[in-house]
């Protein structure tokens, strides 16, 4: 991805490296989020990111908040053959509630849509009703039919798939 995503109040964007101090303290800081990362340093995680910026059909961006460019969150899209991809976002619990995650998972779907994925899966823990509800509102919808490669990457038990074809 080389473009930036803006909505009212976030930028989406590739990761850079002067992301490492905020994202660390908001996002890799965040108790709320550990079984979501490794603990590795931020400067590590962003490098191991940044590295494959430019293959095709990498999509994996920092969510950032316009006003000041701190970094609060992840998103990110596994393309699945077919026209297809697995996205997933992280959001830091200080901004959660304020419609973040809405706004970024509905232009990350109209961006993957326009790079020609038609089709995009989602996947929220059953106890994480914030999640589904986010999903919901980004026009995806319950299914009980799921790619065997997407249950693969989700990897969990517990869990609830949610797609959207465009």
């Amino acid at each position: 991805m080389h473009e930036e995503i803006r909505t009212r109040d976030l930028r989406i964007r590739p990761f850079r490296e002067e992301d490492a101090e905020s994202f660390g303290r908001n996002v890799l800081g965040d108790a709320s989020l550990a079984s979501f990362f490794d603990g590795e340093s931020a400067a590590d995680y962003i490098h191991a990111r940044m590295v494959h910026a430019d293959r095709p059909h990498f999509y994996d961006c920092v969510i950032a908040l316009a006003e000041n460019d701190a970094a609060i969150g992840e998103i990110n899209a596994a393309f699945i053959p077919k026209d297809t991809a697995d996205v997933g976002y992280v959001i830091a619990s200080a901004f959660r509630n304020r419609g973040y995650a809405s706004q970024a998972l509905s232009a990350w779907i109209a961006f993957l849509t326009e790079e020609g994925i038609h089709t995009v899966y989602g996947a929220a823990r059953e106890d994480n009703p914030a999640s589904i509800a986010v999903m919901k509102h980004a026009g995806m919808k319950p299914c009980r039919e799921v790619p065997e490669c997407v249950k693969k990457r989700e990897n969990e038990e517990g869990l609830l798939y949610f797609s959207r074809k465009g």
